[in-house]
């Protein structure tokens, strides 16, 4: 549950269809991803064929979410594990944002005159 809720930053529960709150607060924290992360920043980007982006949550948690032991039911995370935890999920959103859209514009290229 600690990493399904982006390490306890975004644990709520959205119903549709978003109310405006909602969606000041979901594009709020879009704007603020979109600044933190350029795709410059963002290593493997689009560099990397499509079918071997789900390996990169699976290296993800082999390499950190479950590499320390912890457990999640009865272990309190560090700062440090919350800390850096939280700037690779933002990362993976970051990624998952540019290559959703670029996604988008290939199937849909007329899109790309709202993106202006």
């Amino acid at each position: 549950m600690l990493w399904d809720s982006v390490l306890n930053e975004f644990n709520l529960d959205l119903t549709l269809p978003l109310s405006d709150d909602d969606w000041s607060f979901l594009t709020t924290h879009a704007d603020r991803l979109r600044a933190t992360y350029p795709p410059e920043s963002l290593t493997g980007l689009f560099d990397v064929a499509r079918k071997q982006w789900f390996t990169e949550g699976l290296e993800i948690s082999g390499d950190y979410v479950y590499a320390g032991g912890l457990d999640y039911d009865h272990d309190t995370p560090s700062e440090e594990y919350l800390a850096t935890g939280m700037k690779i999920a933002e990362q993976q959103i970051a990624k998952a944002g540019y290559r959703l859209a670029a996604i988008l514009i290939e199937v849909y290229p007329q899109i790309q005159k709202f993106l202006q």
